[in-house]
C-alpha cells in the first residue's frame, strides 16, 4: 500500500492524507495527464508474480513494443532494436529468441527480467519492487538482485524494495524502513543490522531467522499474532507482543525518534539493545536428536515420470525411515513437486514403483489398503494457505470432515477432534466456528496443517509450505513441525528453496535439477561440503552466502563460486 501510494494506485473509495513528493512536486496534487505521465516516464513498478502482469496471448516481443508505444516509440524497427537493448541489459541472452517466444515458454525468473526490462522501457528514476523474488528460486532470486544492483550502478536507479526477507533486504539496498501495523517503527542502514537494531519488532524478526550454518533447537519467535493497520489502539501496536513494555507504552503512540544515530519509535529502544543476541536460535549450531527407527516408510525405485517428450521425474531413488525428515530442494521446474503428488498420490509415475510401508501406490490406491486406511499413510500441506481452505468452510468443519473421513466418527465425535487438533498446532477452540477470511496466513497455515493431521498420517508432505509466510510465522509454523515431530514421530518430506529452513527441518537432502537426483546426503554435508557443482551453486545463492559475500559484481555462476560452500 505505501509503494502504491507512491504512484497513486491505490482502491478507488481509498482516503490519503499527508504528502508524497518526487523532484519537490506534490504527487498526491497531480493532474490526469501529469499523473499518467509522472506513472510513464518517472516511474516504474515491478510487481510479485510476473505471469499475474503479462497477457500470456503476447509475445514477449510484442509486449515489449507495445510497451515502447506507450511511451512514443511506436515505429517497429526501432522498437525491435530497443526491446532487444532492454532484454540484453537484464542479461537475457538470444534475445531475438526470446521476443518471438510466449510468457508459458519460459521461467518465471526470466519472466520477472522481462518485467523489469520493460519497467526500464521509459528510462524511469525511480523503480518500486515489490517482492519481485518471493516466488523465485535461490539462484534466480541471486541473479535479480545482480540486475537490481547494475542497474542502480549504472543508470543512477532509485530503487524502494519492498520484502519480508530481512538478509535479502541487506543484500539489496542501503536503508530499510521496517514496518508494523501500518507504521515505520525503525529506519536504519543495512550495515550491520543485527548488532544496531533498537526496536522489539526488528529484534524479533532478526532472532527469528532459520541460519543455513547450523540448526537451532528453537527458533525464537514472537508471541501473538501480526495487527493490521485497522486493528491499531491507543499507544504502541506492538505493546501486547512486546518483552519489555511498560505502562507508558500503552499510552500513546511513540514518535520516530534518533537512537544511536537512526530512528526508531521505540519508548524503551535504550533497553531494546539488551534484546539483541538473546533468542533461543541465536548462534546455536547443535543438530537435535531425533526420534527415527529403522523401519522404511516410504522407498522410492527408479522413479519416473515423463509429460509428452519431457521427463519431468528421471531416475530418482531413495528411502524414508520413520520419523526421519528428508528436504527435496532444487529450482522450479526440478521436478520436487512432481515427486511430492506422486508420494501421496495425486500424479502416477511413468515407471518405477513408490512404496508405502512395504505396499505399492498404485496412484491413489495403496496396495491391500482401502481410500480410508490410504489416507492414514501419507497427506500433504501445500504453499497457499489462503488456496488451500474452501472461503465458505468454517475451519473446524474443514478439519472434522478429514476426521470422519479416516476414522468414521460421528459429527460430535469429529467436532472434538478438530477442537483437538487445533489446540495442537496452538489455535485455540474459538477459532472453530471462523472461516479463512478471519485468520492471519500463519494462522491458516496451522489450520491447514491441523487438517492434514486429521488423517493422522504417517508421513506429511510440505509442499512450500512456509514460503509465502514472513519471518516470524515461519518461526512459529518451523516449531510447530518440530513439536508434532517430537510428539507424534510424523516423517516429514519437505519441498522447499530455502536452504536455511532445510538445515532447520531436515535431517537429509537430495538435491534435484531437471528432473535428476545429483546429490544426497545428510543435511550437513551437503550445506557445508557440498560435491556437485549445481549444489555449490545453489548454497552460494542462498541470502545468507550472498549477504556475506555483499555480490554486487557477476552472478554466482560467472563468478566461480567457492569450492566447498560455507566452509570455504
Amino acid at each position: 500500500m505505501t509503494a502504491r501510494s507512491v504512484i497513486r494506485l491505490l482502491p478507488e473509495h481509498a482516503a490519503v492524507s499527508g504528502s508524497v513528493t518526487f523532484d519537490n512536486r506534490s504527487v498526491l496534487d497531480l493532474g490526469p495527464e501529469e499523473l499518467r505521465r509522472f506513472r510513464s516516464r518517472d516511474v516504474a513498478m515491478v510487481f510479485q508474480d510476473p505471469r499475474a502482469h503479462i497477457d500470456q496471448t503476447w509475445t514477449i516481443g510484442s509486449f515489449l513494443r507495445a510497451t515502447l508505444a506507450i511511451n512514443g516509440l511506436k515505429e517497429r524497427r526501432p522498437a525491435e532494436r530497443r526491446a532487444r537493448e532492454l532484454l540484453n541489459s537484464v542479461h537475457i541472452d538470444n534475445a531475438d529468441r526470446r521476443m518471438r517466444q510466449y510468457p508459458y515458454e519460459v521461467s518465471g525468473g526470466m519472466l520477472q527480467r522481462v518485467m523489469i526490462a520493460a519497467a526500464l522501457a521509459a528510462d524511469p528514476r525511480l523503480l518500486l519492487a515489490d517482492e519481485p523474488t518471493t516466488a523465485l528460486d535461490v539462484t534466480v532470486q541471486a541473479e535479480i538482485v545482480r540486475v537490481l544492483g547494475e542497474l542502480r550502478a549504472e543508470r543512477g536507479l532509485s530503487m524502494l524494495f519492498i520484502t519480508h526477507d530481512l538478509e535479502l533486504a541487506e543484500v539489496a539496498c542501503d536503508r530499510m524502513a521496517v514496518m508494523y501495523a501500518g507504521r515505520i517503527v525503525e529506519e536504519l542502514p543495512v550495515q550491520g543490522v543485527a548488532d544496531t537494531a533498537r526496536h522489539p519488532y526488528t529484534i524479533g524478526l532478526l532472532g527469528a531467522r532459520p541460519d543455513i550454518a547450523g540448526r537451532a533447537r528453537r527458533l525464537s519467535q514472537l508471541p501473538g499474532r501480526p495487527l493490521f493497520a485497522h486493528e491499531t489502539q491507543q499507544g504502541c501496536s506492538f505493546a501486547s507482543r512486546c518483552a519489555i513494555v511498560m505502562d507508558e507504552c500503552r499510552e500513546a503512540s511513540p514518535p520516530l525518534h534518533l537512537v544511536d544515530g537512526h530512528a526508531v519509535a521505540c519508548l524503551r529502544a535504550a533497553a531494546a539493545g539488551d534484546l539483541l543476541g538473546t533468542g533461543p536460535s541465536s548462534g546455536t549450531a547443535e543438530v537435535v536428536a531425533r526420534r527415527v527407527d529403522h523401519s522404511v516408510v516410504i522407498g522410492v525405485r527408479n522413479l519416473s515420470r515423463t509429460f509428452g517428450s519431457t521427463a519431468a521425474v528421471n531416475d530418482i531413488s531413495f528411502e524414508l525411515r520413520r520419523g526421519d525428515s528428508l528436504a527435496i530442494v532444487g529450482e522450479s521446474g526440478s521436478g520436487k513437486t512432481t515427486v511430492a503428488r506422486i508420494l501421496v498420490g495425486l500424479d502416477r509415475a511413468t515407471s518405477g514403483s513408490v512404496e508405502i510401508e512395504g505396499r505399492e501406490r498404485r496412484g491413489r490406491r495403496i496396495a491391500g489398503l482401502s481410500y480410508r486406511e490410504g489416507a492414514r499413510k501419507v497427506q500433504i500441506v501445500f504453499q497457499d494457505p489462503y488456496g488451500s481452505l474452501d472461503p465458505r468452510q468454517r475451519i473446524g468443519a474443514a478439519i472434522a470432515e478429514v476426521a470422519r473421513f479416516a476414522d468414521d466418527l460421528t459429527v460430535p465425535e469429529a467436532r472434538r477432534r478438530a477442537i483437538e487438533l487445533l489446540g495442537l498446532v496452538g489455535l485455540d477452540e474459538g477459532y472453530v466456528d471462523r472461516f479463512p477470511r478471519r485468520l492471519s496466513g500463519g494462522q491458516r497455515q496451522r489450520a491447514a496443517i491441523a487438517r492434514a493431521l486429521a488423517a493422522r498420517p504417517e508421513v506429511l508432505v510440505l509442499d512450500e509450505a512456509v514460503a509465502a509466510l514472513d519471518v516470524s510465522i515461519q518461526a512459529q509454523v518451523l516449531n510447530l513441525l518440530a513439536d508434532l515431530r517430537e510428539q507424534l514421530g510424523v516423517t516429514y518430506v519437505f519441498i522447499t528453496h530455502d536452504l536455511a529452513v532445510v538445515r532447520q527441518v531436515a535431517d537429509r537432502v537430495l538435491v534435484m535439477r531437471h528432473g535428476n537426483c545429483v546429490e544426497t546426503g545428510d543435511v550437513d554435508q551437503i550445506l557445508t561440503r557440498p560435491r556437485d557443482d549445481y549444489t555449490i551453486r545453489l548454497v552460494n545463492s542462498s541470502p545468507t552466502t550472498l549477504l556475506r559475500h555483499k555480490l554486487s559484481g557477476p552472478a554466482v555462476e560467472e563468478a566461480g563460486p567457492p569450492r566447498h560452500g560455507l566452509g570455504a
